[in-house]
């Protein structure tokens, strides 16, 4: 029985230790992010395992059993050496039959991993834009805290002079602590965003994936 375990385990192992690529300082482009997932999921990894051992099952199906020759030596000197040569006829008949069976089953292979590819590929693009789009919502709320901080302590500043009432130089103070909350959410919602897209990368969690944010440009 023919076993791909320790291939499989060779590849995954190879494939998890192998440097990212993406975790440098340089920004993470689309077309990049979907070349390491082709390159890297484990899932396309194993169907692409499949894809070989159809093609080699294939091969092994169109080639025939070989004769066996039988050589009987009597034990008389004068006697004459015996030869004979068997072939399974069952197997020659049903040769085409294992052929066109395995050549459906390698089709269908080939078909199941290229559909795999292009589900992936969109998947990491909507994984990506997500990322890019929490990457600019952070960057609004992060801004939006330090406009809030600074009208916060223009506030401060006015009543320091007798200018404004207390009452009023606390108002500002509800707005950055809104501000605050805003980025934290902003925070969760990019953690979760770079995790999705790493795990469909196949990179490390740990791995710092920058994008572009902002929307990309459109058709000329």
């Amino acid at each position: 029985m023919r076993t791909r375990t320790p291939l499989l385990a060779a590849l995954l192992l190879l494939a998890s230790t192998c440097p990212a690529r993406a975790g440098d300082d340089a920004t993470l482009d689309l077309e990049s992010a979907v070349r390491i997932a082709l390159a890297r999921n484990a899932d396309l990894l194993v169907r692409r395992l499949d894809e070989t051992a159809s093609s080699e099952s294939l091969a092994a199906a169109r080639s025939w059993a070989d004769p066996v020759l039988e050589v009987e030596a009597p034990a008389e000197p004068d006697a004459r050496i015996s030869l004979r040569l068997e072939h399974d006829l069952s197997s020659l008949l049903r040769a085409p039959l294992r052929a066109a069976a395995a050549a459906a089953a390698h089709r269908a292979s080939r078909h199941e991993t290229a559909g795999l590819a292009v589900a992936l590929r969109h998947e990491v693009e909507v994984a990506f834009l997500a990322l890019s789009a929490a990457e600019g919502r952070l960057a609004l709320a992060r801004t939006a805290v330090e406009i809030a901080a600074a009208r916060q302590d223009a506030m401060e500043a006015l009543r320091g002079a007798g200018n404004v009432s207390a009452l009023e130089a606390t108002r500002p103070v509800a707005a950055t602590m809104g501000a605050g909350l805003l980025v934290a959410g902003a925070e969760l919602e990019v953690g979760s965003a770079r995790e999705r897209l790493g795990k469909l990368m196949g990179v490390p969690g740990d791995t710092a994936l920058r994008v572009p944010t902002g929307l990309p440009p459109g058709p000329e």
